[in-house]
């Protein structure tokens, strides 16, 4: 695998915009050698015994674990990925809270909400949670962008969805993800918000990385400005 590479944050006074165009230039020229690295934390995982061992790793967290340890062993990017981010105003809980460290050691500057494609199976989850839940309480992963629960409080307008392909095309779920929003349009789950076509995900045909496709969207939110969301998905199959 070759050194991943990095990049770095000119100086704390950078606008917003360009701190995203780092970080996503960050991710993009790096995100095609996760896979090599994760197969060795998958490893890890289930031989060494100063570990947990996992014969089936499964679960989100799995591979979001290494996804933020892979970026933070980069050096000189200028960017730190926390797993399990806590928001203090609510204590709503996020999969990897990005802070961009000459702007902020403690203020996240992007959130990231991961999904496994398909879900796991498990009898309290469901299969649309990458978009909703049919259950509001529990609200699935672009519905908790819409609600505020995630990049709420902090009224940022961009945030990132992963998606760990395990079955299946990524043109599968491209169509799948985008008729679970479409049965929304129609009738919403969730009473505190509406859905448009807006909300569909188009594929960025112009990004080409070995087993990794890129979406984007944008939706409209209970009471912000519309959030955009870059959806990365990383084929494992």
């Amino acid at each position: 695998m070759e050194k991943p590479h990095s990049n770095t944050i000119i100086a704390n006074s950078l606008p917003f915009e360009e701190i995203y165009n780092c970080l996503i230039n960050l991710i993009e020229t790096n995100i095609e050698d996760f896979p090599a690295f994760f197969k060795d934390a998958e490893n890890d995982y289930k031989l060494s015994p100063a570990l947990i061992k996992k014969e089936n790793i499964i679960q989100e967290d799995d591979t979001t674990v290494p996804f933020g340890r892979f970026f933070n062993f980069l050096e000189n990017t200028g960017f730190y990925f926390e797993n399990q981010y806590k928001t203090p105003e609510t204590n709503a809980t996020t999969d990897i809270g990005i802070i961009a460290k000459r702007y902020s050691k403690n203020r996240v500057i992007c959130f990231v909400e991961a999904k496994r494609l398909p879900t796991p199976p498990s009898t309290k989850r469901e299969q649309t949670e990458y978009v909703f839940y049919k259950n509001p309480i529990k609200q699935g992963g672009i519905e908790r962008f819409k609600t505020e629960k995630h990049a709420g409080k902090e009224q940022l307008h961009f945030s990132i969805m992963l998606g760990y392909i395990r079955e299946q095309t990524p043109q599968h779920w491209y169509t799948q993800v985008n008729k679970w929003i479409e049965s929304q349009i129609s009738i919403s789950s969730n009473p505190e918000i509406n859905w448009t076509n807006k909300d569909k995900l188009e594929h960025d045909t112009d990004f080409k990385k070995n087993k990794i496709s890129k979406f984007t969207s944008e939706h409209s939110r209970k009471t912000l400005k519309d959030l955009k969301l870059i959806h990365y998905w990383i084929d494992f199959t």
